[in-house]
């Protein structure tokens, strides 16, 4: 049961580093100068799945790896943030 709870923390964790990064209104101006000046680096911070990879990393590290592998965690979390916070066409 522990590790259930440790996933939904830090899934939701995740979630909202992610979405208040890639599609807040709070954050725009900030991503679109960082597009202005490095595209890549905008593009990726634009992304929910790039920047949840980048994340998951930096949340296995921080606070605790949720498989056992960091490299796996940050692959689950693009996935994750793919799954979550990409919006669909209907």
């Amino acid at each position: 049961m522990e590790h259930l709870v440790n996933f939904i923390i830090w899934t939701f964790t995740l979630l909202g580093i992610t979405t208040i990064v890639t599609t807040s209104r709070i954050l725009c101006p900030i991503r679109t100068r960082i597009q202005n000046i490095h595209s890549s680096l905008g593009s990726l911070i634009s992304c929910p799945p790039c920047f949840g990879f980048w994340a998951g990393i930096i949340l296995s590290v921080c606070y605790q790896t949720i498989t056992g592998s960091t490299l796996f965690d940050a692959f689950l979390a693009s996935g994750l943030m793919w799954y979550l916070v990409t919006p669909t066409e209907e």
